[in-house]
């Protein structure tokens, strides 16, 4: 009986066969014959943050928003829902002083790699403004880019000048018209939908010649803030192939030091 059952379900499923994620319809209508759809730009998935942490863990795998059976397959999320106030408060990652000892880290990895002291920052995400406050605090040069209304918040309160401060999407984020002498984007790149990629190394490249980079891998359980999740030589490729050839291996400080991403090399 058990079998029969398990049989039907697998007949079944392949008649279904898979579902892909849609935005909710707006409207549709009909003109001169043809059926006009309009679908909304962006869903809504509210993650709740607890003090268990994150409730956003699922079973879909790792590789979830490319899974049509999962209901979030293929859709582009709001990310002032999925990043609520709660996802900042206290975020802790890294710890203060590890955002300071990842500064003075990346202070001398540049001044190895280029002889002189780094003196301007475009850091691409904020978090919880950690790392963000390290620079202030040693006194660099930087220009922080967030989106989420509740991240630009946070960085308000814990001090950070509001000049400092842009508030961009970083799948839509327009040139800033400077050059830094590094971007850095760690642990940002995973939480963007897999199809802009390339869209936040151009954001990398466009803006300076040394790129800081991380991005988590999937070594972890699934989860939805973690929309895309490769390895670390997918992510060389693309840069290699957007026109930084060289990098340089860094020790994985605090998970934000991976690579140094380059236009020209050194020496």
């Amino acid at each position: 009986m058990l079998k029969d059952i398990k049989r039907a379900w697998r007949i079944l499923k392949r008649r279904l066969g898979p579902k892909v994620g849609r935005h909710r319809l707006i409207c549709e209508k009909t003109h001169g014959g043809l059926r006009v759809v309009e679908i909304a730009g962006e869903e809504p998935l509210t993650v709740v943050i607890d003090a268990r942490g994150a409730s956003g863990y699922h079973r879909f795998g790792n590789d979830w928003w490319l899974q049509p059976r999962c209901p979030y397959s293929f859709k582009y999320l709001s990310i002032n829902t999925m990043y609520p106030a709660e996802y900042f408060d206290g975020h802790g990652h890294p710890q203060d002083q590890a955002a300071r000892d990842l500064v003075d880290y990346m202070q001398g990895v540049f001044r190895t790699l280029f002889g002189r002291d780094l003196g301007s920052v475009l850091e691409l995400g904020s978090g919880g403004g950690e790392i963000t406050k390290a620079f202030a605090d040693r006194e660099l040069d930087f220009v922080t880019v967030e989106g989420t209304d509740a991240g630009v918040r946070r960085l308000r309160e814990i001090g950070v000048s509001p000049e400092r401060i842009l508030q961009h999407n970083l799948k839509f984020m327009p040139l800033l018209g400077r050059k830094f002498d590094l971007v850095m984007c760690t642990e940002v790149a995973e939480h963007i939908e897999p199809f802009f990629a390339s869209k936040v190394v151009q954001n990398c490249v466009d803006h300076g010649d040394a790129v800081w980079f991380s991005a988590a891998d999937r070594h972890r359980a699934a989860h939805y803030h973690h929309i895309n999740e490769l390895p670390i030589e997918a992510w060389d490729n693309l840069f290699a192939h957007m026109g930084f050839p060289f990098f340089v291996e860094l020790d994985q400080r605090h998970g934000r030091a991976s690579r140094v991403y380059l236009r020209n090399g050194v020496g």
